[in-house]
């Protein structure tokens, strides 16, 4: 009986040291920073494009011609068995008929092969090609 009184004392005491939950997500995110960092001190949202070397991604089309082209390009990238996994799951972004090649690839070879594929592909009017070749 003791122990079970300790025991429920030990919880009580844990559960008022923690306090009241937060009320959103980022509240519990902006509790986790340093307060010293200049994003937090500034208001604004910390900018992690450096870390994983992509820009802010480009908003995809909801056009059905977009929309086409995409999966036209994105079909013609996975059906090829010689591109590694990193090629077939690059970015591919339509807007105005217009693709933007995102992604890491393993060679220049593979880059060449994705932005011709997209160059080849009815109604592309330009390709933006951003791929980056992964170093060893």
């Amino acid at each position: 009986m003791k122990k079970q009184l300790v025991w429920v004392a030990a919880l009580a005491l844990g559960l008022v040291a923690c306090g009241e939950p937060r009320d959103s997500a980022a509240e519990s995110f902006d509790a986790g920073r340093q307060m010293d960092s200049p994003d937090v001190a500034a208001g604004t949202p910390p900018d992690d494009t450096g870390v994983n070397g992509m820009n802010t991604p480009v908003a995809p089309s909801s056009s059905e011609r977009d929309l086409e082209i995409t999966q036209q390009i994105r079909q013609r990238i996975t059906g090829a068995n010689d591109f590694s996994t990193d090629a077939q799951n690059v970015q591919v972004i339509t807007q105005n008929s217009v693709v933007t090649l995102r992604g890491p690839v393993e060679t220049d070879r593979e880059k060449q092969a994705i932005a011709a594929i997209a160059r080849e592909t009815a109604g592309v009017t330009r390709v933006d090609d951003q791929l980056e070749v992964a170093t060893p």
